[in-house]
């Protein structure tokens, strides 16, 4: 049974001077002398005669049906030369171009009658070219033109054996619907000098990648007229991807395209193809389909509709999700949004389950989800000591002060005798690292001692990654307000020391904390109707630190203002002479708020941090 070549493929290969050439080294310069047609019965012969051995290769195409021979190395071929058509060879065309190495491509086309299998042969004199039917086993005796003896038969049948042991390649044949795919590469690059085919001048190894990679093989073409259809097919021989094109297109884009792409990558040439021809492509697995806006688009639609009809036919199945870790009610809100119009999630907070009712794709979906979602989520320490610095002594603990400062809401404050407060609420806010956790340790013990720190605090608090912490020093004041019906009520007022921390624990282990410090007091002023000032200093940062290490939040200054009285009783009293048995004394110290937080991944997720 012989073998349908894919001529089309081929032939619109050699149409756009990438055929696939022998890799045998090119003839020298050879003359045409004559080329003739004879016919008998169904067989058609041409003879090419030549003056010398030369390299030739040869393609057949459908639709419409024609015969390519490349004579490489002539190039003194007319039209005048060409004969008149006969049997299967219903006409004769003619070209010549430069093709690699400055070789000389003749080019003669036969334009034939029917779809016909070829059979090239080199003689001493030339080339020999047998047409025939392409379905043998088909004739009988007695048909048109002609009787055929057993002889003949059996010509034409070893004919076709030797045209299928020859040297050209064999691909399946091409459908009628004009769709084709071809996974071809070709070895020899050629330019074009004249003719209305375009010419492919440059050419890497393909590679597999898609179009929208934009990557591969680079090509140049210089398209003077050429039909869509013969584009489409020469991208596709040359990068090696498989190109579907729809019947619609043949009947949409009836004018000849004309460009000139210069090394580009195939897949922006064929971008700028089908942009200019206004057509779309789709991508399926590999496979780039061509056609028109409309047709792509009613697919589309045609495939959802019928998605959609599947999926309210088939049967529902129910499924009970442990959630383990999560909430099953806050995994309830994502996931529905993974089920059909007919698919239901109901959450059963005694056992923190979910119970997903829908088609059995989408239950596995929504389960796939789930599992997903209920991790085990990582958790963070967060360790933070308050301490006051005597203002002098901040520059011996070694902290290193990198962050930009933040400048915290409020407004000053005189200070009275006595009162403790926060003289500077409306300063800057500063932030930085430790360099050594246990050299500040070891200074700020040694202030402690000597009366020069005092640690107001050292809270510990562990929570869930990305799960805000509040830490808070301080006390509840009751203050009397009045309501809207002017009734006087006791209202309590927090005021101290307030940190909220959010850590974001990161692929390395690093650790982003969401800092927001904030301290507050009372003010020693009172307002026109008798209220009370609450000074207030606060500001918001992100640092970013290792696992275990320390950042700093410095700038929040206190003053102490204390006076001391010394001398006799009453006497020290008395107007004008009581200096003289007493007096009193003034000291002033200004001390500032360090906050340290040290945030640390709980054992069991450090050890599996990415």
């Amino acid at each position: 049974m012989m073998h349908r070549k894919l001529g089309m493929i081929a032939g619109v290969f050699a149409l756009l001077a990438v055929g696939t050439l022998a890799a045998a080294p090119m003839a020298l310069a050879a003359t045409l002398t004559d080329v003739s047609v004879s016919s008998e019965g169904k067989v058609t012969k041409i003879h090419v005669s030549l003056d010398a051995a030369i390299d030739f290769d040869h393609f057949t195409l459908s639709d419409p049906d024609r015969f390519v021979l490349d004579c490489i190395g002539v190039e003194n071929v007319t039209m005048d030369a060409m004969p008149a058509g006969s049997g299967l060879a219903k006409s004769f065309q003619a070209d010549v171009w430069k093709g690699a190495g400055d070789h000389s491509v003749t080019r003669i086309m036969i334009d034939l009658s029917g779809s016909a299998e070829a059979d090239v042969q080199a003689t001493e004199g030339g080339i020999v070219v047998t047409l025939m039917p392409e379905k043998v086993d088909s004739w009988t005796e007695g048909e048109s033109n002609g009787e055929w003896s057993e002889g003949n038969a059996e010509e034409v049948m070893d004919s076709a054996e030797e045209a299928e042991e020859s040297d050209s390649f064999e691909l399946t044949a091409a459908e009628e619907e004009f769709e084709f795919a071809m996974p071809v590469r070709p070895t020899y690059d050629a330019n074009y000098e004249r003719g209305n085919a375009p010419s492919v001048t440059s050419f890497e190894a393909p590679k597999d990648e898609g179009l929208g990679s934009r990557g591969g093989s680079r090509v140049s073409l210089d398209v003077q007229g050429a039909d869509i259809s013969t584009v489409l097919r020469s991208i596709s021989e040359y990068s090696g991807a498989n190109i579907v094109v729809g019947y619609d297109v043949r009947q949409t884009v009836t004018a000849p395209v004309s460009f000139h792409l210069k090394n580009v990558p195939w897949g922006d040439a064929l971008e700028m193809v089908l942009q200019s021809a206004k057509l779309w492509y789709r991508e399926d697995n590999g496979i780039i389909r061509v056609d028109t806006e409309e047709n792509l688009r009613q697919e589309e639609l045609d495939r959802g509709t019928a998605a959609k009809q599947l999926e309210d036919i088939m049967p529902l199945t129910t499924r009970i999700v442990n959630v383990i870790y999560a909430s099953a009610r806050e995994l309830a809100r994502p996931v529905s949004k993974s089920l059909t119009s007919r698919g239901v999630i109901e959450v059963d907070h005694r056992t923190n389950s979910l119970v997903v009712t829908d088609i059995n794709s989408r239950v596995d979906a929504c389960v796939e989800m789930i599992q997903h979602l209920d991790s085990q989520t990582p958790q963070v320490e967060i360790v933070a000591k308050l301490v006051e610095v005597d203002a002098r002594y901040t520059r011996d603990l070694g902290v290193l002060w990198g962050a930009s400062n933040l400048s915290a809401q409020g407004g000053s404050a005189e200070v009275s005798a006595g009162s403790n407060s926060v003289v500077d609420p409306g300063g800057s806010v500063r932030f930085g690292l430790v360099r050594s956790w246990g050299e500040i340790s070891s200074v700020l013990s040694a202030l402690e001692s000597e009366n020069k720190a005092n640690i107001i605090s050292n809270p510990r608090i562990t929570t869930v990654n990305n799960r805000e912490a509040k830490i808070l020093v301080g006390k509840k004041i009751p203050l009397i307000v009045l309501d809207e019906a002017g009734n006087a009520v006791t209202q309590l007022i927090t005021i101290g020391i307030t940190l909220l921390v959010n850590p974001h624990i990161n692929d390395n282990n690093r650790i982003t904390l969401d800092l927001h410090p904030e301290v507050s007091d009372l003010s020693s002023q009172a307002t026109v109707q008798g209220g009370v000032i609450i000074n207030t200093s606060e500001a918001d940062t992100r640092v970013m630190v290792g696992n275990g290490e320390t950042a700093v939040i410095g700038g929040l200054i206190r003053s102490n203002e204390s006076t001391f009285e010394r001398g006799l009783p009453i006497l020290r009293d008395l107007p004008i002479v009581g200096g003289l048995f007493g007096g009193s004394s003034t000291t002033k110290e200004k001390r500032e708020l360090l906050i340290f937080v040290t945030p640390r991944i709980v054992s069991s997720f450090a050890n599996h941090g990415g």
